[in-house]
């Protein structure tokens, strides 16, 4: 696959690039921050932690405050999924996943959050059938959780084991990502990645060495199936 070549799979980040859980997530993560000592604005969350883990950010709160109970994750998990129950997708998601299948090009989710929270979010959408069902990645499915690895992206764990799954070389994935750690962790494992830059400025992603773009609706021209 050349660099503006049709690629052999797609994986795709899933909160703030297929489902707009980004806003929601945040309004409950700084909620539940603020509570342990740390205030901080839904905006605020949005930037710092934009496509990490809430057990990164449990721990950057240990720095900062001091204990913080190992069950902290659960909890604000239980409101974000309350939360998820009025997510939407997208615009330009359906039009995207679309032109893959038409043009026989599968794809999948790689994702930092828990099979659980996209349990939700998925079909509150209506894109666990776009995805197959929810059954995970590890299981032969096509959704996969950086909960089922040592570590979640930045490493690029996730992402190869995706691509060995779908039997495709990692130069022959794109990744399409909304975040530093998609980018971060694409790089390392070789795949082409398009970073849609709504809350990352398009000049961050470019110096990851990521393809910066603006709506989904872009995805197809951007694969070369228009």
């Amino acid at each position: 696959m050349s660099a503006t070549g049709q690629p052999s799979l797609v994986i795709f980040d899933c909160d703030g690039v297929l489902v707009d859980s980004e806003s929601l997530t945040a309004v409950v993560v700084a909620d539940h921050l603020t509570r342990i000592g740390w205030p901080i604005t839904p905006e605020e969350t949005m930037t710092a932690f934009i496509g990490g883990t809430l057990e990164r950010i449990r721990r950057q709160a240990q720095e900062r405050v001091g204990a913080v109970p190992v069950d902290w994750a659960q909890g604000v998990y239980a409101d974000i999924f309350k939360a998820l129950e009025t997510v939407e997708k997208l615009p330009g998601v359906d039009a995207a996943l679309d032109a893959l299948d038409a043009a026989g090009i599968p794809y999948c989710i790689g994702s930092n959050g828990p099979h659980k929270k996209m349990a939700v979010s998925l079909p509150a959408t209506g894109l666990d059938i776009r995805f197959g069902g929810l059954t995970p990645g590890v299981d032969g499915g096509r959704i996969f959780s950086a909960h089922d690895y040592a570590d979640g992206k930045p490493s690029p764990e996730m992402f190869l084991d995706a691509a060995r799954r779908f039997g495709v070389a990692p130069e022959h994935t794109v990744v399409v990502g909304d975040s530093r750690n998609d980018a971060l962790a694409a790089r390392a494992a070789g795949m082409r990645c398009l970073g849609l830059a709504t809350e990352l400025e398009p000049s961050a992603f470019a110096e990851l060495g990521a393809e910066p773009f603006g709506h989904m609706a872009d995805v197809p021209g951007l694969l070369s199936l228009q």
